[in-house]
């Protein structure tokens, strides 16, 4: 359940998710924090419109019924009620009645520019009552630092609500955009590195310890610029595998020529000649069979009677046997069938035979036993001879690898033989595995899964 969780938590959608709604929900609390300023702004300016609709009205009946005098005091009064400073106009927009400080004040705002945005908010809320008697009058609000810090319009609020929700969203951008981007750009150009012919790119620590889908694919990214620069290195090597042994015979048979030019009997040299071509129609040969391998794409299965197929193989091998005074020992169940292609599978254990006979002490012994093991059929072919070191018994599988053991090219192997099985049994969903056996020898076992059994 915890390797699903972190699996899950691990994914790309979930950081996109993650950032989306972070995004979101910022740009939401910015707008909520700003438009409740706005709100404010507007319910303040609109409960000035009100009071000052007020005042207006008490100011008009003030000067007309008490007079000048009294307009003076009612002006003090507003100012410490309301912490308004307001003076009343007549319809040539001369004050009325405005105290000496409050004049000078007036003539000083007059002299210095006020603030567009202020004044807009100061001309709209002016007021312009009319008598009883139908004189017009203004009643007007003069600046003060209380008015500028308490009310001001919202227009600028709604442009700050604009430009923070764009930033918001902005870096919200640019962090998805980083966040993928980034390590899409990384594998772009190791890609482009790759392609001309740099392997030695490590994509995963450039991108950092990510786990999710991009993290992956630059691991498994690193995975495959290493298998390719392997195989790579596998290719020259089999080349250059291939060149040396072509070329030593090639040198014997250049020796023999001259040898036999000088002998007075050239029997013996040419007798070499056709031995060291038959070593090179021999490599040849494997060499074909090995690369026909790795280009078979697929096999046109049969069913084969393989508890058959060993006994004819056992038969072919019986000359070189006597010939090496060897003694066979077999068991091989009956019924032991397996879909594949009969000419293939009879190649494989022809090597595996070729290779036992080939490192066994003369007199010894070889061993073969076939049978079913519950869901496997299991072929054990074992030797007497000197056996793989361990640290290369995984090796030998590989084309034209020889062990530092008497297993190698003294003996007149080229490291194909192997190589060959292997490929063969793997295209059967079999598997090769080779065993020193105690105290001296090999085992080779070839196991066959049930699920190909007929």
């Amino acid at each position: 359940m915890r390797s699903f969780l972190d699996s899950v938590r691990h994914k790309l959608i979930w950081k996109v998710f993650g950032i989306f709604w972070l995004t979101t929900i910022t740009v939401g609390v910015a707008n909520i924090l700003i438009t409740k300023q706005i709100v404010q702004s507007e319910s303040r300016i609109e409960y000035l419109n009100q009071t000052l609709q007020r005042l207006a009205s008490d100011g008009v009946e003030v000067y007309e019924t008490q007079g000048p005098r009294a307009l003076t005091s009612w002006y003090k009064r507003t100012f410490r009620r309301e912490e308004l400073r307001v003076m009343l106009l007549d319809k040539q927009d001369k004050p009325l009645a405005l105290p000496p400080r409050w004049r000078k004040l007036e003539r000083h705002t007059a002299d210095k520019p006020i603030p567009s945005a202020y004044y807009t908010l100061l001309q709209s809320l002016e007021q312009k009552p009319i008598s009883d008697s139908g004189k017009r009058y203004k009643l007007r609000v003069l600046p003060s630092a209380e008015t500028d810090a308490l009310y001001r319009l919202p227009g600028p609020l709604y442009l700050y609500r604009l430009g923070i929700s764009f930033i918001i969203i902005l870096v919200g951008s640019w962090w998805l955009s980083r966040s993928i981007a980034r390590p899409v750009k990384v594998l772009t150009r190791a890609s482009q590195s790759l392609a001309d012919g740099n392997f030695n790119t490590n994509v995963s620590s450039k991108i950092g310890s990510r786990r999710d889908e991009l993290g992956e694919l630059a691991a498994t990214f690193d995975e495959m610029a290493s298998r390719i620069e392997k195989l790579l290195a596998s290719q020259r090597q089999l080349f250059s595998n291939i060149s040396h042994d072509i070329r030593t015979p090639l040198t014997r048979q250049k020796l023999a020529i001259e040898l036999a030019r000088e002998a007075a009997d050239p029997r013996p040299m040419l007798d070499k000649l056709e031995q060291q071509n038959q070593h090179i129609e021999h490599l040849i040969d494997n060499l074909l069979n090995f690369f026909r391998l790795d280009s078979q794409q697929s096999l046109e299965k049969k069913p084969v009677q393989l508890d058959g197929l060993l006994k004819a193989c056992l038969e072919n091998a019986y000359i070189e046997m006597e010939a090496k005074s060897l003694h066979l020992c077999t068991h091989i169940d009956s019924g032991l069938t397996i879909k594949g292609d009969a000419t293939l599978l009879a190649r494989a254990f022809d090597n595996l035979l070729a290779n036992a006979m080939k490192y066994a002490p003369t007199f010894s012994e070889i061993n073969m036993q076939a049978s079913r093991v519950g869901p496997i059929i299991r072929i054990d072919i074992r030797d007497q001879g000197p056996g793989i070191p361990e640290t290369d018994l995984k090796k030998v599988i590989e084309a034209f690898y020889r062990s530092d053991s008497s297993r190698g090219a003294a003996t007149g192997g080229y490291g194909l033989g192997l190589a060959i099985v292997d490929k063969i049994l793997k295209q059967h969903n079999g598997v090769l595995a080779l065993a020193n056996a105690a105290p001296t020898g090999l085992i080779a076992t070839v196991s066959f899964s049930v699920q190909e059994l007929v």
